[in-house]
């Protein structure tokens, strides 16, 4: 009875994640491109992995982020860990949760180089939140601090993210008068397919709090 409840508690938890924090357990902290090459790893081979130590093998790394990078895919629902008894267990994609099909669709038809594109877009935490204020239809004028007041970082931050954003379509800029204008570029692929994946986790959000509501 009592596992029972710790397994009820696990799945509530994860449940009351929102769309925007489970995309940065997703996709931030990617600089250096090791969460970026887990997810391609396991999306393009549909596989499992014996345990960490494989993981670190196949990708041929001892980077010390491995573990915090596993956990937190596993937080958001899109790998799982199966134990196999005698203190073993594997790593596999958790093809029960709603929030791998948007994901493996992102993955699948984001352009190629997918690596380069994803470590660009992601090249600092703060690309989630400028992604999703972009979508929501801001636009701002020669105004990278408004961007950085708006998302809580500082100007560098912003001007880095902007920049990143730009150079891979996801935002565009153009001139009106002596003024630049900013905005989404809806005609991106790339806009167009985060923005199906911010409104799909948001969709099963809201479907699972009224599981759990009734």
């Amino acid at each position: 009875m009592k596992r029972k409840t710790s397994k009820k508690n696990l799945r509530i938890d994860t449940r009351n994640i929102g769309p925007e924090e489970r995309l940065k357990l997703i996709f931030s902290n990617v600089k250096e491109g090791l969460k970026i090459n887990i997810l391609l790893l396991f999306f393009n081979n549909a596989g499992y992995c014996d345990n960490i130590s494989g993981l670190k093998e196949i990708l041929d790394t001892s980077h010390p982020t491995m573990r915090g990078h596993t956990k937190d895919l596993i937080k958001a629902g899109i790998l799982k860990e199966l134990y196999t008894g005698r203190n073993g267990k594997i790593l596999m994609i958790n093809e029960e949760s709603l929030y791998v099909p948007p994901v493996r669709d992102l993955l699948e038809r984001i352009e190629e180089p997918k690596d380069t594109i994803l470590k660009k877009i992601f090249s600092t935490n703060a690309s989630i939140g400028c992604i999703i204020l972009f979508k929501n239809g801001d636009r701002y004028f020669n105004n990278i601090s408004g961007i950085a007041r708006a998302l809580g970082i500082s100007y560098l931050t912003a001007q880095k993210t902007v920049r990143n954003l730009i150079s891979v379509g996801l935002l565009k800029e153009h001139k009106i008068g002596k003024s630049i204008l900013v905005e989404a570029n809806e005609e991106s692929i790339h806009m167009s397919l985060f923005g199906k994946l911010i409104e799909s986790f948001k969709d099963i959000q809201e479907r699972e709090a009224s599981i759990i509501k009734y």
